[in-house]
């Protein structure tokens, strides 16, 4: 595969970045180059696969594009069809000789891909292509130890469902403390919590080395007792109550309960493959950061609409592992030196979550504040694309209005976290307003152009109205601030 060069302009690219399959394919058949590649490294193959343009990938299929050809995350075309559902795509792929067992950069393959996508037809298909399955990866594993998956009652040849492990006896339990803590904060969501333990239970690793710290924020369901039924099997597992409502509440009050010298924070919809604690050890043992971001990949338990985009469900960061200056930092998988954290005052409890209602900016503002005080030869945040977690998106959260309200509450989120009050000027407005306003601009003209064409633009028209929802969010919070502190 070409990597991102001037290639990228090619007919055939254009094309389908415009998401016209009658032009893309008129450039296929006049033997445009069909191995060039995007910004993101994906080859012609790669994104017809994606659009789902069957047609498309048939001619190029024909003409010799290279079947397994890979973008920058390692995706191939049969993982990118899998992934969004195309079953007529996948099955001429597989008739192509894709390779069915192949990975991408974190591990998952197109059955990973397809099961964490609600694509039950796709997933009958990849298993009638694997007769045999020694060595089933990570998030089959995680996903099939999932009491309300849909894929539960498949006999996946063999593969064990994860379950709790076993208790350490009293002198194991009673020496030094752990080096980890994983503190998972929760309210009122019971199964999902049920479907996070499980996977937190089943870790590859020295059961010495970490504890499980589930902080009940004033949940009203059975979230007591399922804790409890996990302690009594696993003395690694303690419940801790939070009476004050927040999540920010929540991630102190596991602070104080931790005993581990680094903590992870992780939401209750997320599931962590089986090796999260030994990689998460070693990094902590070889790099000694003050900071650990890792990604977040969303899983779905509905199927995906057209116009969905994973990054409307969460941000992953995709760079190499090692100190950064910029990566993410994703409140659902962050990890601090306890010492740390206390330095920087934990989280402020007046932003975030609370109970039911959404609300951002907890974790973000912790990051930019040690960012703020630490000088730059002297910051230690460390990214490690092998301390993944899966965060489950439901049905809810691919409806529009849904969005809109997130990223309506996030730009407020911004101008709180991102202009603290001595820094808030009309100048400084303008010219965030201006910055952000400039993507908005441009997704307008590409919908409009895309419509009067005959194009398809869902995503783009669900990027626009993100992007548009979180400026009106961002400039109505900034403004409100300002003329209060003026008065």
């Amino acid at each position: 595969m070409v990597g991102p060069t001037t290639s990228a302009i090619s007919p055939l690219i254009r094309a389908l970045e415009r998401e016209d399959p009658v032009s893309a394919a008129r450039a296929a058949v006049s033997g445009a180059d069909q191995e060039s590649a995007d910004h993101l490294g994906r080859t012609p193959l790669i994104m017809a696969a994606d659009k789902g343009f069957g047609r498309v990938v048939r001619l190029l299929l024909d003409a010799g594009s290279q079947v397994d050809a890979r973008d920058l995350v390692g995706r191939t075309a049969l993982m990118t069809a899998a992934d969004r559902g195309h079953l007529e795509i996948v099955k001429m792929l597989l008739d192509k000789g894709a390779a069915v067992d192949a990975t991408d950069s974190v591990g998952r393959t197109a059955l990973t891909m397809a099961l964490i996508s609600g694509r039950r037809a796709v997933v009958d298909l990849l298993r009638e292509k694997l007769p045999t399955w020694d060595n089933p990866d990570d998030l089959v594993c995680g996903l099939l130890s999932c009491a309300d998956c849909r894929y539960g009652e498949i006999d996946f040849m063999g593969v064990e469902r994860a379950g709790p492990a076993r208790n350490l006896s009293p002198e194991q339990a009673g020496m030094e403390d752990p080096q980890l803590s994983l503190i998972v904060p929760t309210f009122n969501r019971e199964k999902i919590l049920d479907i996070c333990l499980r996977s937190l239970a089943a870790q590859k690793t020295d059961g010495r080395l970490f504890e499980i710290v589930v902080v009940d924020n004033n949940s009203t369901d059975g979230t007591r007792d399922l804790v409890e039924s996990y302690i009594r099997s696993d003395n690694r597992f303690v419940y801790v109550r939070e009476e004050n409502q927040g999540l920010s509440h929540a991630r102190n009050r596991g602070f104080q309960a931790a005993r581990g010298e680094y903590l992870a924070y992780l939401d209750d919809d997320v599931i962590v493959p089986s090796s999260y604690v030994s990689n998460m050890c070693a990094i902590i043992d070889k790099h000694k950061p003050d900071l650990i971001g890792a990604p977040v990949f969303p899983y779905y338990t509905d199927p995906k609409p057209g116009w969905y985009d994973d990054q409307l469900a969460t941000l992953f960061h995709t760079g190499s592992p090692g100190f950064s200056m910029d990566c993410d930092i994703v409140g659902g998988n962050m990890a601090f030196r306890k010492q740390k954290l206390a330095e920087l005052g934990m989280f402020d409890p007046r932003i975030g979550m609370k109970g039911t209602g959404l609300g951002f900016g907890g974790e973000t503002q912790v990051v930019r504040k040690y960012r703020a005080v630490t000088p730059s030869m002297e910051q230690r945040v460390f990214y490690s694309p092998d301390c993944w977690v899966l965060h489950h998106v439901p049905a809810y959260k691919m409806r529009i209005a849904y969005i809109l309200r997130r990223s309506y509450i996030q730009g407020a989120a911004i101008a709180h976290v991102k202009f603290p009050k001595e820094t808030r000027t009309w100048p400084r407005y303008l010219g965030e307003a201006r910055r952000r306003l400039r993507p908005v601009t441009r997704l307008a003209v590409e919908c409009a152009r895309g419509v009067v064409a005959g194009m398809r633009v869902g995503k783009r028209k669900a990027e626009l109205a993100r992007r548009a929802a979180l400026l009106a969010g961002f400039t109505k919070e900034f403004v409100k601030i300002l003329v209060a502190s003026k008065k």
